[in-house]
This record gives C-alpha cells, structure tokens and sequence, in this order.
C-alpha cells in the first residue's frame, strides 16, 4: 500500500514529503513519525476508524491527532502547491508518479491555511525525503534494543541515542535519523568514515569547529 506523508518544520519553515509501500504494520510510517516526532498529526478523516489511527493514538500520546474533511487531501492542488517550490528535486513526471505524497501536500497546507497561528508564505521550500538505500528498522525494535528510549525509565538516559552529544537541533535529528534509519550505501558510509578519521587526525581542525559551531545551536534557522 502507498503513503504519502508531509511534515512542516516551524524553526525553519521548510516542508518534507515522501511516499513509499508500507506493510500492514506500519513500519516505515511509524518510524517516519518517530523520526519527525511531531507536536501535531492531521490525517484524512475517513481514517479515523483505521488500524493506522489506532497505532498512533497508541504510541504518540503526546501527540494531538485531527482530521481533515477527504477534499483537502487532493493531489491537483498538491502538484500546483510543489510547483512553487523553490526546490525542484522532483522531476514532472515524478510528481506525477508521487500522487498520494501530493494529497498529503495539499491536506496539510489545507490544514495550516485554517489554523490563524500559522502564516504560509508563496515561497516555499519542500525538500523530497528519500526512504530508499536506508535500514528499515520496526517501531517496537527500537523500543526493545533501547535505541532512543531507556525501556525502565522512558527517557533517553541509557539509550543508543544518549551515547552522543551533539551541539545543534540539526544534529540532533540527523543523529535521530541515522540511528532509526541507518545508511545502506556502502561509498557513502566510507566517505563518512573517511572524514571522521581526518578529524580525529587534525585536532586542531576538530576543535575549531567545535568551538564554532557552539555559537550555532540554531543552524537550521540560521541557513534557511
């Protein structure tokens, strides 16, 4: 089955689509909201009586969950929606082929157009998020090998996750991502290991950026 999921980030204001064939439990959708971790999750409201929606209420319950009416989720009004993009990392015909990714678009642009404490610019930015040549690991494995949460106490304490510090939100959440969905890509991967390996060999190099970046904590903002 084919779901398409947008997210809007409101420290930079950038929007993050993506569509793939999930299975009936959901992995790949589950991990995707983990990854994100959102304050709000809007769905089509004909999902309300859906096993999806029950798995979310389930393990988001910090999370508000709402429903929009099935007319805002249209995919025309999605593909106009991503053609004002200022990034253009799909081609026509592949937009074409992401129909369900563009329903999403419009639903939650719909959904932010009604809501009075968001304000949407014409320009947007909407970064297409890629699930392939990536680790696909289950919700409930990440729960049991503690890779974000400590299981005893449901905090970060004693997990992977904590083994890291990192000095920006940025890095947090790409270390959140590389944890829930590692890197398949073998020349990739080296290349990461390469500059790893020069940092630890150039101290000084390593301590200029440290202390550089400390004064960033905010990068995303900063760059976009």
């Amino acid at each position: 089955r084919e779901i398409g999921i947008s997210a809007f980030n409101f420290r930079t204001m950038e929007f993050y689509i993506t569509q793939f064939i999930d299975n009936e439990a959901y992995v790949n959708t589950l991990t995707m909201i983990n990854y994100w971790r959102p304050l709000e999750i809007i769905m089509n409201q004909k999902s309300e009586s859906s096993s999806l929606h029950l798995l979310l209420k389930n393990l988001f319950t910090n999370c508000y969950i709402g429903f929009q009416p099935r007319k805002a989720f249209n995919e025309d009004n999605g593909k106009v929606i991503y053609n004002k993009s200022t990034i253009k990392e799909l081609s026509h015909d592949e937009m074409n082929m992401k129909y369900v990714c563009m329903a999403s678009l419009s639903g939650l642009i719909s959904y932010l157009e009604t809501n009075p404490n968001y304000i949407i610019s014409d320009t947007l930015v909407i970064h297409y998020h890629y699930l392939e040549n990536h680790l696909n690991i289950s919700f409930n494995s990440t729960i049991d090998l503690e890779l974000l949460i400590n299981k005893k106490h449901n905090k970060t304490y004693g997990s992977l996750y904590s083994l890291f510090h990192c000095r920006t939100i940025s890095g947090c959440r790409l270390l959140r991502s590389n944890i829930l969905q590692p890197l398949a890509i073998q020349k990739t991967i080296e290349k990461r290991y390469n500059a790893i390996t020069e940092l630890i060999n150039n101290k000084e190099v390593f301590d200029f950026i440290k202390s550089g970046v400390y004064f960033y904590k905010e990068l995303e903002i900063y760059i976009s």
